[in-house]
């Protein structure tokens, strides 16, 4: 299976730890790691146009698009809870599809400028 279109690296990071006492999640972020390396894959981001919205009474620039990687166990294991970095950016992963015929390859909708 040629890379194709995808030119953008992506790295995928979990949330790290079981959070505090109360149930709060940690902030800390850690690659995800599969047979001891980090889970980088080659991707195709698609940005959609910025546009802005009111979060707690003030403006937030927020960035929406797609990115397509290859469906492969590791990538499988990807959830919506985890997000990626491309491009030196932080995205959020909103939703994750198969996609294609042969479901080789897995869409996710992604966003950065917002909270987790």
């Amino acid at each position: 299976m040629s890379a194709g279109k995808k030119r953008d690296q992506v790295t995928f990071q979990r949330g790290g730890g079981d959070g505090d006492e109360y149930g709060n999640p940690d902030s800390e972020w850690d690659d995800i790691e599969v047979d001891g390396q980090t889970l980088i894959v080659w991707g195709d981001l698609l940005e959609q146009p910025g546009r802005e919205r009111l979060a707690s009474g003030r403006p937030e620039a927020a960035r929406a698009g797609t990115l397509r990687v290859w469906a492969t166990p590791e990538t499988r294991s990807v959830t919506a809870a985890d997000r990626a970095v491309v491009r030196g950016q932080v995205w959020n992963i909103r939703s994750i599809q198969e996609v294609g015929r042969r479901r080789a390859e897995l869409e996710m909708v992604i966003e950065a400028g917002v909270a987790t």
